[in-house]
């Protein structure tokens, strides 16, 4: 049997402390692993996000302090829309 997937799209805004830069970034009717809850607090969704969302976060940089935030701004699961993951250090 296949895995779930979600269709998704998010609205990227990527920090850059030391600089002070931040890059907005799009990503589009991306297809993805769906989480296996949907429980916000579980640690298996929290896994679920630091292992798929955060990937498509960051814009390359290697160094420096950084704070990504995501939000999902399209999903063909209504429950994923307009919920936010941020990751940062």
């Amino acid at each position: 049997m296949a895995e779930p997937t979600l269709t998704l799209s998010l609205r990227i805004e990527n920090y850059y402390v030391d600089d002070g830069d931040e890059v907005v970034t799009d990503i589009r009717n991306i297809t993805v692993p769906a989480p296996n809850t949907d429980d916000e607090n579980a640690d298996a969704y929290h896994d679920w996000a630091e292992a798929v969302i955060r990937p498509l976060t960051g814009t390359g940089r290697t160094a420096g302090h950084a704070t990504y935030d995501a939000q999902v701004t399209a999903c063909d699961d209504p429950a994923m829309l307009n919920r936010r993951f941020s990751f940062g250090y």
